[in-house]
């Protein structure tokens, strides 16, 4: 069994330490939008959600390790990647472990609007060397758009703190800023010589 330290980052100071009860090593956690649960994921192929309000009781089971994960704004789904080779990313109930929805194939990252309403994917399709970014109706499935423009693998996306605009990253040593409504490209930020492993908005979603 594994263990989870939990600390106040003002201080430092340890304030929950519990066993979880993965066999094998925990590859990645992730807390609820309100700080009550953790979702931990690891080699012995499950991910569990934890109650950091009951000394990180169990609260469910999902039989699949996860490569990716995150907890959707209201913190109702858990969103993430099962490391299952098909690339699909798939969404549960993060209060029943009920799967609800997947999405996709070959994808490489993925975000929630900020109002839980939409969920964009990263994709690559190596036969055909074609990337694209992939924006979903988070309750249905249905896909609403897709963002084509970047010339290699996309690494990561991110929603604008309004859900106006999506950043996208790439191998192709690019950015690249959208219209969350529209798909239509905004601003492409170069500079880089290699790729770029990371985006992100700021909190006023200005920089």
């Amino acid at each position: 069994d594994m263990l989870v330290k939990v600390r106040d980052m003002s201080t430092g100071m340890e304030v929950l330490t519990f066993t979880v009860g993965h066999t094998g090593t925990v590859r990645d956690a992730a807390f609820s939008p309100d700080n009550k649960r953790l979702a931990t994921t690891g080699d012995d192929g499950t991910t569990k959600v934890w109650d950091l309000t009951a000394n990180g009781k169990e609260l469910l089971t999902i039989p699949a390790k996860l490569l990716d994960m995150v907890f959707s704004p209201d913190g109702t789904r858990l969103v993430g990647q099962p490391g299952d080779g098909t690339g699909k990313v798939k969404v549960w109930d993060a209060t029943t472990g009920q799967e609800l929805l997947t999405v996709g194939a070959n994808a490489n990252s993925f975000a929630f609007s900020p109002d839980g309403k939409r969920l964009a994917t990263t994709h690559y399709d190596e036969s055909a060397n074609v990337a694209a970014t992939k924006v979903w109706d988070a309750t249905t499935g249905r896909e609403l758009l897709t963002l084509s423009g970047h010339t290699k693998v996309i690494v990561a996306v991110a929603f604008s703190p309004d859900g106006t605009r999506l950043a996208t990253s790439s191998l192709d040593a690019t950015a690249i800023v959208w219209d969350a409504a529209s798909g239509r490209p905004l601003l492409t930020l170069t500079g880089h010589t290699a790729t770029v492993g990371s985006v992100a908005f700021s909190p006023d979603g200005t920089r």
